[in-house]
């Protein structure tokens, strides 16, 4: 644990020199900024781009997508709200400018220290959250953000745990509690794993800690990626079997629900049709 918590520190500390030190680079594409903020406006642009795509069910985009992962089941909604993300994560061999840079942004949060994107992530996912709490009448000082931790390999390897970086800024931008409610197990790697793995893993890797009192309070966990939903529903379930009231999701990026072809019959079983009548 106090090894983590170097590697952190000196994480922080290297950011903190680079924004000093180095002029102020576009957070995905590294091109020198001539004003103020996070991405050059071209990356800006392309990304708000991704931001205003539409699901294939719902026809929503994803801020106001009405869709549930498949595995997501014990989160509580807000209004016609299932979570919030700020784009659909696109395939790796997309072409798309939007899906690129919504990809490179999500890649910088896990990897980079240079934390410039992860602002601007907890910025626009602050800004989606309060509106989402006004609309529905509802003080955000009442919530507490919590997050899924990082493995211990991974967060050794580059120093931070984003997800935590994340609730944090959001905490500093909504004025919600921030709170650290799980630890994990060493375990397999979600991305790995298919949908129903990752449940199984999921629910065996975290755990509610000893030191942390939920009974009653209402929870937003973040994460930078909701792919089937396994990881957030598991810490969903810690909070509401320990007595939490509602626990609201929310991530930068999210996969996107398919529209799912109704099967047809195929031309080998077109004498069934004729022969029988159906």
């Amino acid at each position: 644990m106090k090894k983590n918590k170097i590697a952190e520190l000196l994480a922080k500390i290297l950011s903190f020199l680079l924004d000093l030190i180095a002029p102020p680079k576009c957070s995905v594409c590294s091109d020198l900024l001539e004003e103020s903020g996070e991405l050059c406006p071209r990356c800006l642009k392309y990304f708000t781009d991704a931001m205003n795509r539409r699901c294939p069910l719902c026809l929503k985009t994803p801020r106001a997508c009405t869709c549930k992962p498949r595995n997501l089941f014990e989160t509580t909604d807000i209004g016609e709200k299932k979570l919030i993300s700020l784009t659909f994560f696109a395939k790796a061999d997309s072409t798309d400018k939007g899906d690129i840079v919504s990809r490179k942004l999500v890649y910088k949060i896990k990897k980079s220290y240079d934390r410039t994107g992860a602002r601007f992530a907890a910025r626009e996912l602050s800004h989606q959250l309060l509106k989402l709490f006004a609309k529905n009448k509802l003080n955000i000082e009442d919530w507490n953000i919590t997050y899924p931790p990082r493995s211990k390999v991974e967060a050794k390897k580059y120093g931070f745990d984003q997800s935590k970086q994340l609730a944090k800024l959001i905490s500093e931008y909504t004025g919600m509690n921030f709170c650290s409610c799980f630890d994990r197990k060493n375990a397999k790697m979600q991305k790995n794993l298919n949908a129903a793995e990752r449940r199984i893993n999921a629910d065996n890797t975290y755990f509610l800690r000893d030191d942390v009192d939920v009974k009653g309070k209402k929870f937003v966990i973040v994460d930078d990626v909701i792919t089937t939903g396994s990881t957030i529903n598991a810490c969903a379930s810690l909070l509401i079997s320990a007595g939490a009231t509602d626990v609201f999701p929310v991530s930068v990026s999210r996969t996107k629900k398919k529209r799912r072809i109704p099967k047809r019959n195929s031309p080998a079983k077109l004498w069934f049709k004729k022969k029988y009548g159906f």
